[in-house]
């Protein structure tokens, strides 16, 4: 059984299983044009000047001619695999591993931005803040906490002279954190009046001066912990017959992993 290249009109010598192995798909072994062997069978050598010889056992060889005493013209053929079919034999493939390894350093690279610059919300899962906290220790990033001054409960307070020194007022109050997540402590404004509600004085405390312990930055007040706050401040030239207390999350506090 013969078939005959549409580009060259090389004939070449084929067999069923041959095109069976490939649906009929076969590469010219003289000008390699891919073409479909069953489309151009015969049966007989035609009478031409090209005749053909059965293409040698390794598919990869390369097509080669040579000619005979008669002058005839024979071709080795050369039948491709469907590698060479789809990717030709120049053409070099990138191997798996490679594009797996490139893949994960995407992924790496992805996933360590989204904890960069969503530390904070990442960090308010109890379960993942552990891992949070140590990627942001490599990362540079920064974990606000979590933080609701308005559920932070005012007791007990009070403000009086001071026992001791002229024109000088003492606070107390007690502070409880009722979230259900600890948080830093805030801020405390404190706000005197006289007896027409006329403004006389007004000032905000940080936490290291209405406690009576030295704290860090990290500091958390614990949920449903009394903590005691007491004030010492010079007592304004006017009457002071009111006051107000109120509570303010700090903007600046940062909690650094």
């Amino acid at each position: 059984m013969y078939t005959r290249c549409p580009q060259c009109r090389t004939t070449f010598a084929v067999s069923d299983e041959q095109l069976q192995a490939r649906g009929g798909v076969v590469r010219c072994g003289e000008c390699h044009h891919v073409f479909r062997a069953d489309r151009f069978l015969m049966d007989s050598l035609p009478s031409t000047r090209k005749a053909v010889k059965t293409p040698a056992p390794p598919a990869r060889r390369t097509a080669t001619n040579r000619n005979d005493q008669s002058g005839t013209k024979k071709v080795t053929g050369h039948l491709p695999t469907l590698d060479e079919l789809l990717w030709g034999k120049k053409r070099s493939r990138v191997r798996p591993v490679f594009w797996a390894l490139g893949n994960l350093l995407v992924l790496a690279i992805l996933a360590g931005q989204i904890v960069y610059f969503y530390s904070t919300e990442l960090a308010h899962y109890p379960e993942l803040r552990p891992y949070i906290k140590e990627a942001c220790a490599r990362l540079g990033c920064v974990i606000r906490p979590q933080v609701d001054a308005g559920l932070i409960e005012l007791t007990k307070t009070r403000i009086s002279p001071h026992p001791k020194y002229a024109r000088v007022l003492r606070l107390r109050a007690s502070l409880i954190n009722r979230a259900s997540f600890s948080q830093p402590y805030p801020l405390m404004e404190v706000t005197l009046s006289n007896h027409r509600g006329v403004l006389v004085g007004r000032r905000t405390f940080r936490p290291e001066e209405y406690l009576q312990k030295k704290i860090q930055i990290n500091d958390y007040m614990i949920p449903n912990v009394i903590i005691r706050a007491e004030i010492e401040f010079t007592n304004p030239s006017q009457r002071a017959d009111g006051f107000e207390i109120r509570l303010l999350a700090d903007p600046q506090h940062l909690v650094t992993s």
